[in-house]
């Protein structure tokens, strides 16, 4: 699976993940354990404990209707690529398309298969906050076979998170009527604010 190279705007600067100064922004609980669940059989137990010890995470406390601070989450993608992806943030978008292809099942298939693009992007701005709260999935624009989206309000100034959001909404476009669908854009246009265009 493969992204576009991601570009930043002047006056835009990327670190790493701050879990130490949380911005507010939470994660569902049930897309934590996701990738909880993913890190363990891809990596082997190990990878997702030593990170849990780490940051003295009970993870057995963590259920599918829980929140959890967005830097916590995006902290254990950026450990499991530094441990075994060299620290490429581009790894993040085949990761994050294995955590999506786990949570659709074969009813969310069916019904995305007769859907364009558009309606699949639409869909998901619409359950956005059911997977992340205080932010925005919005379409800005969408012209022939092409559309272009941005993600609002978005805390985690990371090459990683960027590639990881990327990776994890393709399979679902992919599911509907344009299979071939592919990512043309990926740009953090200013603090917080991260657009993407895609084309059929």
């Amino acid at each position: 699976m493969s992204a576009p190279r991601l570009e930043v705007a002047p006056g835009v600067t990327l670190g790493r993940v701050e879990t130490t100064r949380p911005s507010g922004v939470n994660v569902a609980g049930f897309s934590f354990l996701t990738l909880k669940h993913i890190s363990r059989t891809r990596y082997g137990p190990p990878a997702f404990e030593t990170w849990a010890a780490s940051h003295r995470l009970d993870a057995r406390a963590v259920t599918a209707s829980s929140w959890l601070p967005v830097e916590l989450y995006y902290s254990l993608v950026e450990t499991l690529l530094e441990r075994h992806h060299a620290g490429d943030p581009r790894a993040a978008t085949e990761l994050a398309g294995e955590c999506t292809r786990h949570e659709i099942n074969g009813l969310y298939r069916f019904v995305l298969s007769f859907s364009s693009p558009l309606m699949v992007l639409r869909l998901s701005s619409r359950f956005w906050r059911q997977y992340y709260d205080r932010t925005e999935l919005v379409v800005t624009e969408s012209v022939g076979a092409s559309l272009h989206a941005e993600v609002r309000h978005w805390p985690v100034m990371t090459a990683t998170a960027a590639y990881f959001l990327c990776g994890a909404a393709l399979p679902w476009l992919k599911a509907s009527r344009a299979p071939d669908i592919a990512f043309t854009q990926l740009e953090f246009a200013a603090p917080g604010l991260l657009k993407l265009a895609a084309a059929w």
